[in-house]
């Protein structure tokens, strides 16, 4: 079955039954059985992340970041770090980001925070860009977590805008906790001015 896979594994990702199968085989088989696919997303200039963009792709783009070793996957990661902020703020792609700063390597992680913290008010106003920032709250070092909650407290209605969003209050309330001395209190106090604003959110 893998032998017939091969050359067609990026057309399997996209298909909405044949991309079971390649789930399948990535939970049960050795991440050296599943080079082929990674070649095969590494083949043209944009293909993977245009795969990670896809309904049903973005769910290998996925499972491959989460179950092969980081230096397997550091091509892909590569490929998709050319278009973070795209795909942080994509309906599926983001899922993508989320599962490298949950899986990828030390250094990989930081230059993802670089990226989130550099365009933290485009991924704020962004329903799933504030997913990407929860994550970042949650996998990122110590240092990035309170770097991209300084700048989200110190942009004007940034910290609001986040919090009314469906991922972006949780973000908030990580933000809340490494946040310390004045800039925790002034992260109150900007929250408790708003309050009716966030009450009324349906974002």
């Amino acid at each position: 079955l893998l032998q017939e896979l091969h050359g067609h594994a990026c057309k399997a990702m996209r298909d909405p039954h044949a991309n079971h199968v390649l789930q399948k085989i990535i939970s049960i088989m050795t991440p050296s059985s599943m080079q082929f696919m990674i070649d095969e997303l590494l083949e043209s200039d944009g293909l993977a992340t245009a795969v990670a963009r896809h309904r049903y792709g973005c769910r290998i783009v996925q499972q491959l970041l989460k179950r092969c070793s980081a230096s397997q996957v550091s091509g892909l990661a590569e490929a998709l770090m050319q278009e973070i902020v795209s795909l942080a703020c994509h309906n599926f792609g983001n899922f993508s980001v989320q599962h490298l700063l949950q899986f990828g390597t030390e250094e990989q992680r930081d230059q993802l925070a670089q990226a989130i913290v550099s365009n933290a008010e485009t991924l704020s106003s962004s329903k799933a860009g504030d997913g990407v920032i929860l994550a970042a709250m949650e996998h990122a070092s110590s240092k990035d977590k309170l770097l991209l909650a300084q700048t989200v407290l110190h942009e004007p209605g940034l910290l609001v805008r986040l919090a009314q969003g469906r991922f972006g209050h949780s973000a908030v309330m990580h933000m809340l906790q490494v946040l310390d001395g004045p800039e925790s209190l002034q992260a109150y106090m900007v929250l408790k001015d708003e309050i009716a604003t966030l009450r009324a959110s349906t974002r």
